[in-house]
């Protein structure tokens, strides 16, 4: 199908580019429809198109329902068959016309004067095309290496319409810079933009032109301040962008439109604003209000919000707890639930507590300071049978000083212990080794001594058990090392 295109006269005015365009692409439209109707029907009295919605020939029809799809050749004798049929072999079609424009983009020193190979056709059905070898789809970020871009206008229909990039031009070069300029005269009407013949990328220093109305430059690169008496007359800014491109003795600024803006010099305050100034926002006082101009802080005092005041219109991680009341928010300020981000029950991973009260934990590791008592126990030298199975051998009382237990009963601590031995010495039979082995158990017990009593324990309080387990040794002396700690 042939693709009509609109003139290619430079000097044509948007309007008539807009109307030969819409004039084009309606032509172009007719165009497809009329070869589709003449598309249905293949040479013959015996074949016929068939249209499908996929490969494997989904919804058979013998109308064309769209502008792509999929399509086989159908032969018959007589009567025109019923769908669907078998045997039939589709094959993917597509009218679809389209008139885009695209862009790649290569980071590069080298000065980029030819247009680069096109790596693929452009698919009209999917808009999927691939950059050249180098080159990227993307803009690069701004660095210290010029960025090049090239284009290409794909204008017609198929699978593969073919890309011709035209010659890159320079999109950003190493030389930058970006800021702002000010007009030096306060007035009502905005001024006109400011030229610049030069700039100075180690100074940062700008030669300005004329303005462009002809009239002698009123811009410059530093603020200036004034008393506002009138806020009709307002100051002015412009933004600019300064480069130096490869092979150029000069820079090129470009300016953006002025901008007005009201300066203020000082910080503002209210009558009755009794904080400190400059403004200290450790010390704010507690009536008025104040605007500091140097460091953009604000203090207020009974401020009413209309509308609402969005979470998302609060910087993250700018909100202090200490600026929350104590008990000011409960479970109804809540999510009915709260859980890690990794809680997970098939894994069992992370935490979740409900409002419900239920609450599940995985990994939970609880750390505090839970070392109530330690201390050593002197064991001589000690004479076991050497028996060839493991069991409890000897036991060992300790008391333990100091924990605050009360006489017959203690119901408001609980404790652990655990035991070792150090400077061991431990003999066992050479017939024995090496299958010997020792062990020790440690238990709590809250001891009750009846007045006067003597002997071991004859202590009220906690007293350890440590329990000697062992296999084979018949003698065993050392150090034992006790620690009682604190559950509960």
């Amino acid at each position: 199908m042939t693709i009509i295109e609109p003139s290619q006269n430079p000097n044509k005015t948007d309007a008539d580019a807009a109307w030969e365009k819409e004039t084009t692409d309606a032509v172009n439209a007719l165009q497809s429809q009329i070869q589709n109707l003449g598309s249905g029907v293949v040479s013959g009295n015996d074949r016929i198109l068939v249209y499908a919605t996929d490969v494997a020939g989904s919804d058979m029809s013998y109308e064309q329902k769209s502008l792509s799809g999929f399509s086989a050749v159908l032969s018959y004798a007589g009567d025109l068959p019923t769908l669907p049929v078998s045997g039939l072999v589709f094959s993917p079609f597509s009218d679809t016309v389209v008139n885009t424009t695209i862009k790649q983009y290569i980071r590069t020193n080298t000065v980029q004067t030819s247009a680069p190979s096109a790596a693929s056709g452009y698919n009209t059905r999917t808009g999927e095309w691939s950059s050249s070898v180098g080159w990227q789809k993307t803009i690069p970020q701004a660095d210290s290496v010029p960025t090049w871009v090239c284009h290409a206008v794909i204008s017609g229909s198929g699978t593969n319409v073919t890309i011709s990039w035209t010659n890159p031009t320079l999109f950003y070069s190493n030389n930058r810079a970006t800021g702002k300029v000010y007009y030096t005269e306060p007035q009502q009407a905005t001024p006109s933009k400011p030229t610049a013949t030069d700039f100075n990328f180690t100074t940062f220093v700008m030669t300005f032109g004329n303005m462009e109305s002809g009239a002698a430059n009123k811009w410059q690169q530093q603020p200036f301040t004034y008393d506002v008496t009138n806020t009709v007359k307002k100051q002015y800014v412009c933004e600019y962008i300064a480069e130096k491109h490869p092979g150029s003795t000069t820079a090129t600024v470009t300016f953006g439109a002025p901008l007005s803006y009201v300066g203020i010099a000082d910080d503002l305050i209210s009558n009755n604003y009794n904080g400190a100034i400059p403004i200290d926002l450790n010390s704010v006082g507690n009536a008025g209000w104040a605007i500091s101009r140097s460091s953009g802080n604000a203090v207020f005092n009974n401020v009413a919000v209309r509308g609402k005041l969005n979470a998302a219109d609060i910087d993250a991680g700018t909100l202090s707890v200490d600026r929350i009341g104590s008990n000011s928010i409960g479970m109804t300020q809540i999510a009915t639930t709260l859980q890690s981000s990794n809680y997970n029950t098939s894994n069992q991973t992370g935490w979740q507590i409900k409002q419900d009260g239920t609450s599940r934990f995985y990994g939970t590791v609880i750390s505090r300071q839970v070392l109530a008592a330690q201390g050593t126990y002197t064991i001589p030298s000690t004479a076991i049978g050497a028996l060839g199975i493991y069991l409890h051998t000897r036991s060992f009382y300790v008391n333990v000083a100091g924990l605050g237990t009360t006489p017959w009963v203690n119901t408001t601590k609980t404790y652990v212990a655990v035991a070792g031995i150090t400077n061991a010495a431990v003999s066992a039979p050479v017939s024995a080794q090496p299958n010997v082995d020792w062990g020790w158990q440690c238990n709590v017990i809250l001891n009750t001594t009846w007045g006067g009593g003597t002997g071991i324990p004859a202590h009220t309080g906690v007293v350890l058990e440590v329990k000697l387990f062992s296999r084979s040794v018949d003698n065993i002396q050392g150090t034992l090392q006790w620690k009682v700690y604190e559950v509960i």
